[in-house]
């Protein structure tokens, strides 16, 4: 079964990733308006970004609050593994 024509066009501009610092898998997104959006599997923390950097740095710093926050409050912190998101699934529908 041939995909359908915008879940090709998204694909192309979408796909999983895991960050380098903490290891945990984040899923990335172009934008219509050429920005970038990253979601994490595991927590839904997200970042934004004008840049592919960008987002991944916003995610990045997003995960060490995230990661800071539990060890700080005592709350269990998962162990990063990869979880891979669809690339026919859309970041905003998370």
């Amino acid at each position: 079964m041939k995909p359908h024509p915008k879940q090709q066009r998204r694909a192309g501009r979408a796909f999983n990733s895991m960050d380098k610092q903490s290891g945990y898998a984040a899923r990335f997104e172009q934008a219509r308006d050429g920005g970038w959006g990253a979601i994490t599997v595991q927590m839904c923390v997200v970042g934004l970004g004008s840049s592919l950097g960008e987002a991944r740095q916003s995610v990045s710093d997003g995960i060490a609050v995230w990661l800071e926050y539990k060890r700080d409050n005592n709350e269990p912190v998962p162990d990063p593994e990869w979880k891979e998101v669809p690339l026919n699934d859309s970041v905003s529908s998370y």
